[in-house]
């Protein structure tokens, strides 16, 4: 681990750590199915390529963190109305936070949330420095062809393009977020039966010596093409035991509209909304009809908003574009190990035919 006041370069060479690929291919399609048929209004599942087998980079933090409470407003309802009321806390403690509490996405390739629900908490044990036989795509992908981004049948290996700073500060919103849920548990538990806690007031900071460590987590990559345009959309599917799955789900546009239309008149007459029959069947088409537009749309416009949208925001802010940033500095040399295990591939094919 390195103190990331003196992190100023890319990830040294001797401090990057990679967790080997743990799960087959035929486990990540296991795992893909049971994503894309959860729920009743899953879409039916469509064909798809065999995955890709990649890297993609974290920075997994630890340190400690101060946090002062100082207030929060408590909400709670009686006999029909709202009242509020401000509970002054005033309390102060340290937390200390482990690698396996914070792991932050350090590339820029797919969308952060999708990448960030695959983390690998606890798998970080398996992390150890990368090797070359590590960079070799499994046979069933290598005969098909499909490859994890690199010839040969070897997987591709994303750049860190997110620097230690600014890994620091997204750190200290990320820990915010956890202490300000603590509180408002907290407080829950002092008010049982309390309808909301918010404006919590606290102030939070980071001690001297938080350390960061870069680790390439293996990853398989699904490419699917959205409904309407054809955009792409990326199922994510963690390659070690335990891992969820994430990314874009496309609905099945008439099991929601025929449930919204439905659901619609009841939800009418609960709310004590009365009405001719001939408006209520209007207002009960007319609202199955839009929900059935919106999951129609829904998956064209997650793909167009993390594959157009997103990359041009970061391109105006002056971030990496793309998947393959630099962030001001060179990763390109865990790319090395595939390429070195290429060249060795290539001389033993050689030396075979010079023998024949």
């Amino acid at each position: 681990m390195l103190s990331l006041r003196s992190f100023a370069s890319g990830p040294p060479r001797d401090r990057v750590r990679a967790i080997p690929f743990l799960l087959t291919q035929k486990e990540a399609d296991e795992a893909y199915k049971r994503y894309h048929s959860e729920g009743p209004f899953a879409a039916p599942l469509r064909d798809y390529d065999r995955a890709k087998e990649v890297f993609l980079p974290f920075w997994a933090l630890s340190g400690t963190a101060t946090v002062h409470v100082k207030s929060a407003v408590v909400e709670f309802q009686e006999r029909n109305r709202t009242y509020t009321h401000t509970e002054y806390i005033n309390r102060s403690w340290e937390r200390h936070y482990s690698l396996e509490d914070l792991q932050l996405y350090a590339g820029s390739k797919y969308a952060r949330a999708d990448v960030e629900a695959v983390r690998p908490g606890d798998a970080l044990a398996h992390a150890r420095p990368p090797e070359p036989g590590m960079m070799d795509a499994s046979d069933s992908e290598a005969d098909d062809g499909g490859g994890g981004g690199g010839s040969g049948g070897l997987r591709k290996v994303y750049p860190f393009t997110v620097t230690p700073s600014q890994a620091l500060q997204r750190v200290q919103e990320v820990i915010r977020g956890k202490e300000r849920a603590a509180v408002e548990a907290m407080v829950r538990q002092m008010h049982p039966g309390i309808s909301s806690v918010r404006s919590v007031d606290l102030s939070m900071s980071i001690q001297p010596g938080f350390t960061a460590s870069p680790v390439l987590v293996p990853v398989f990559v699904f490419t699917l093409r959205s409904p309407i345009f054809e955009l792409k959309m990326w199922t994510l599917v963690g390659a070690f035991p335990g891992a969820p799955t994430s990314g874009t789900r496309a609905y099945d546009p008439s099991r929601v509209g025929s449930t919204v239309a439905a659901a619609a008149p009841l939800l009418l007459l609960f709310l004590g909304v009365f009405m001719p029959w001939t408006r209520l069947l209007t207002a009960s088409l007319a609202s199955g009809a839009a929900a059935g537009l919106g999951a129609w749309m829904w998956a064209d416009a997650r793909a167009w908003w993390h594959t157009k949208a997103a990359p041009a925001l970061r391109r105006r802010d002056g971030g990496a574009g793309g998947g393959d940033g630099h962030a001001g500095w060179d990763a390109e040399w865990v790319r090395g190990l595939g390429d070195r295990r290429a060249r060795q591939q290539q001389q033993q094919q050689q030396q075979q035919r010079g023998s024949q």
